[in-house]
């Protein structure tokens, strides 16, 4: 039991996490679009705007 857990944890140890270089580019548009939509068909007394969606989501990058 010992010596799969050592194994375990020396093969653990050797993954590595790639980090991207970049922001990816998220379609805020369609999103936005679509949350707006879903908003309506619900009947949110409160709905979010789409250029507030947009606002929000180019300032969360």
């Amino acid at each position: 039991m010992k010596i799969a857990l050592l194994t375990l944890a020396m093969l653990g140890s050797q993954l590595t996490i790639q980090v991207a270089d970049h922001i990816p580019q998220l379609n805020v548009e369609a999103t936005c679009k679509g949350s707006v939509a879903t908003d309506k068909a619900m009947g949110l007394a409160l709905p979010q705007s789409y250029d507030d969606c947009t606002r929000d989501e180019n300032a969360a990058r």
